[in-house]
């Protein structure tokens, strides 16, 4: 009962939705050590343990923080999502987030690669409606996106 009261509100499915993993566990950002996750984590699964929608959510990011791998390609993901935001800005962005972090770590996770240039540029235009002006850019992304349909 004490974990559930030192641990402050989180809508663990917002955070996920959104690429948030860090936050889940009450980071705010990357700089933390393992030790530290997992003190977070057992809280976290202490306090949802009953939670048939949150549970898996913070089991599968605390498996995706923990494994060095995995973290290296989250980290990525982040930076990637960090990039669209500036070029697209904070209100294309923010109606777009979600969207766009569910197919870029979808893509990211089943393959555990770095995402493609096109990918990230399919995510702009097609979630952020942001226009790809370099005409080498927009050929090979209309290629790409061809070729994925």
């Amino acid at each position: 009962m004490k974990d559930r009261q030192a641990l402050p509100a989180r809508n663990i499915r917002d955070l996920w939705g959104r690429g948030k993993f860090w936050e889940i566990f009450g980071f705010s950002s990357g700089n933390f050590t393992t030790l530290e996750l997992a003190k977070q984590y057992s809280a976290l699964t202490r306090t949802y343990h009953d939670s048939l929608e949150d549970k898996p959510m913070i089991d599968d990011a605390f498996a995706t923080l923990n494994a060095p791998l995995t973290r290296q390609f989250y980290e990525s993901c982040r930076a990637i999502m960090q990039a669209i935001q500036s070029e697209v800005g904070s209100k294309r962005y923010d109606q777009a987030e979600s969207s766009m972090w569910e197919e870029l770590w979808e893509w990211v996770s089943q393959r555990w690669q770095e995402p493609p240039e096109e990918l990230v540029n399919s995510l702009k235009v097609k979630h952020a409606k942001s226009k790809i002006t370099d005409t080498a850019k927009k050929a090979a992304y209309e290629a790409w996106v061809a070729e994925n349909e």
